[in-house]
């Protein structure tokens, strides 16, 4: 989601740290292994798009009470962040899809409008069981990302996407 924020706003937003992220590597005991946020920053320096392309998100909210202290109420938090970019260099539309929802995965219907895309999406995914749940030294790989593929019908996707998760759609041009 912040990843999301930081490419939407990047023509206002010249340079971020990454402190609030830490945790990328990881290493105990002579091993060393890449944590989940290694991974989703992998997703967005490999997938992005160079061109940020407008969305229109209906999905169901949520409100924010009783936050930290220095933060207001927040209403209408969307379950699903979405951001879409274009790569202009070989055409791809690519979606990042961030599903906010801890218990549910959220079915969607994907509308694609001014892009005529090829039959097959490829899906990267990643996603956990729970808040806590981390990779480590014994178990380097149990968040990463996961490659699949989806059908595209016309203009339309229809995707389950994984609750806990941040999933990557790449779109190739019809």
């Amino acid at each position: 989601i912040w990843m999301n924020m930081l490419l939407s706003q990047a023509d206002f937003v010249p340079i971020s740290s990454m402190s609030g992220l830490m945790g990328v590597i990881r290493k105990a005991q002579a091993r060393v292994w890449a944590g989940p946020q290694a991974w989703m920053f992998w997703l967005y320096s490999y997938r992005a798009g160079d061109t940020v392309v407008a969305t229109e998100t209906q999905v169901r909210h949520y409100d924010v009470h009783n936050g930290l202290t220095s933060m207001p109420e927040v209403p209408n938090v969307p379950y699903l962040d979405v951001l879409a970019t274009r790569n202009s260099t070989n055409g791809d539309l690519v979606l990042f899809v961030a599903n906010r929802d801890t218990k549910n995965a959220i079915p969607s219907t994907l509308r694609l409008q001014g892009f005529s895309a090829a039959a097959q999406a490829q899906v990267d995914t990643l996603a956990a069981d729970s808040l806590a749940t981390e990779n480590s030294g014994d178990h380097p790989d149990t968040i990463r990302p996961v490659t699949s593929s989806q059908t595209v019908t016309g203009n339309e996707i229809r995707y389950e996407f994984p609750k806990l998760s941040l999933t990557v759609l790449t779109l190739k041009r019809r």
